[in-house]
């Protein structure tokens, strides 16, 4: 059985609050990240979100996340104005748990999938993620997981 943790990065208001975009960027919860959570519990794995655009200290909270559950996954969504949010996430991830594969996904992973596994994070899903979270979960190999991208 794995430990799935997702985590929607902090600061997109922050990010977008100088953008005239302002007014599409809601508060409201990440349905994404839920529905990737219900197909892992749905395959008999645990999963836990962290959504830290609520926590007021975002990085501490997942510090403490982190260190309670022990995940053996950490998923992060992030689009590119997250995109430092998102390095400093992964590089959390590596100080707390080093065993830990780090998935990306979202617009920017997509797009620029080298650049994101170049800088730490082992794994990219290219487009929606519920069946393909569920396979690295399995321990299936790499190379046998469909909408995967990483290093060789």
């Amino acid at each position: 059985m794995s430990r799935v943790l997702f985590v929607n990065p902090p600061s997109a208001i922050a990010v977008y609050d100088s953008s005239k975009i302002r007014v599409a960027i809601t508060s409201a919860p990440f349905v994404t990240l839920a529905s990737l959570a219900g197909a892992v519990l749905a395959s008999g794995n645990e999963a836990c979100i962290a959504d830290l655009m609520v926590e007021t200290r975002p990085f501490e909270a997942l510090r403490q996340r982190l260190s309670e559950f022990r995940p053996d996954i950490v998923g992060v969504t992030f689009t590119t104005p997250l995109w430092s949010e998102a390095r400093k996430i992964a590089g959390l991830v590596r100080e707390a748990l080093p065993s830990a594969m780090l998935v990306a996904g979202g617009v920017h992973a997509c797009a620029l999938t080298e650049e994101v596994l170049r800088s730490g994070y082992d794994v990219v899903v290219l487009g929606e993620g519920e069946r393909t979270i569920v396979d690295l979960c399995s321990g299936a190999p790499l190379a046998g997981i469909p909408g995967l991208a990483w290093l060789e």
